[in-house]
């Protein structure tokens, strides 16, 4: 199910990978992909069906394929989430997560809710040089 969340993370993950271009390329899309869905296009794959033999690609036609790519994920997985990181994410109290309070309170669910500064649900370079950046200071 689309949910306006999904829509919202979507626009994140964009606007984190367009350098303030209005688009995205190649490249760019391919970090989108593997940031929401957690799984690597081929090269082949990204120009047939994504970018369709342009080099870039808008935020209107990212979101219209992306979430028809949602929608046949969620329909197949017979699932509401499947970002590659959805595990730091605030984990929902269900038969998905049977030890609820054992995972929120885990060390690793605790040093990736530290590290994504943002609350994004992953982890970007930006997170990871900030984090370098403090411990460099430290250091």
């Amino acid at each position: 199910m689309i949910t306006e969340s999904v829509v919202d993370e979507l626009r994140a993950i964009f606007m984190k990978f367009d350098g303030g271009k209005g688009c995205l390329s190649r490249e760019d899309l391919k970090c989108a992909i593997i940031a929401f869905f957690g799984f690597s296009p081929s090269k082949k794959e990204l120009d047939s069906n994504w970018l369709g033999g342009k080099d870039t690609i808008d935020m209107s036609e990212y979101l219209n394929k992306m979430l028809a790519k949602w929608d046949e994920t969620t329909q197949s997985k017979n699932t509401s989430e499947v970002s590659a990181f959805s595990i730091f994410r605030e984990p929902r109290q269900s038969e998905a997560f049977p030890n609820y309070e054992q995972i929120k309170q885990s060390v690793i669910y605790q040093q990736m809710r530290a590290f994504d500064t943002e609350g994004k649900g992953f982890i970007t370079v930006h997170d990871m040089r900030a984090l370098f950046e403090k411990l460099r200071a430290v250091v």
